[in-house]
């Protein structure tokens, strides 16, 4: 399995969006700029030249905080493709690229078994948090 960032306006991109939009209808398009910061291209996990799952980055205010920060937006690994740490890989790559990283889970078990922290929770699920130690 390979990791790859993809260009936001290419076929691949529009692949990942089509899956991603299937599990979340109400998912805005990827952006490269959103409150005044750059957005990450998504992040895709390829099997075999196949897109198995991916990751899309947006922008919010921090849960605690009026500073805007990069969030996960969406993160989903196909069915046939789970338990074999797509999921992880693609938060570990996320990671890297950005450092400090929030996301609204309904899972956060997935994140704190590979280093994050539940910073709150709610009805809608967690927020979780990784900041990457200098």
């Amino acid at each position: 399995m390979n990791i790859v960032e993809l260009d936001i306006y290419s076929d691949r991109a529009s692949e990942l969006y089509s899956l991603l939009n299937r599990q979340w209808p109400e998912l805005e398009s990827f952006e490269r700029e959103r409150f005044g910061l750059q957005i990450p291209n998504p992040l895709a996990a390829i099997e075999d030249g196949k897109l198995i799952g991916g990751l899309s980055f947006t922008s919010y205010k921090e849960p605690l905080g009026e500073k805007i920060r990069v969030w996960i937006n969406a993160l989903f690994v196909k069915p046939k493709y789970r338990g074999k740490r797509a999921a992880s890989t693609l938060l570990q790559a996320a990671v890297f690229r950005e450092g400090c990283l929030f996301a609204l889970t309904e899972v956060p078990k997935l994140y704190t078994n590979i280093g994050w922290k539940v910073v709150s929770t709610s009805a809608e699920g967690a927020i979780v948090q990784h900041v990457q130690r200098t």
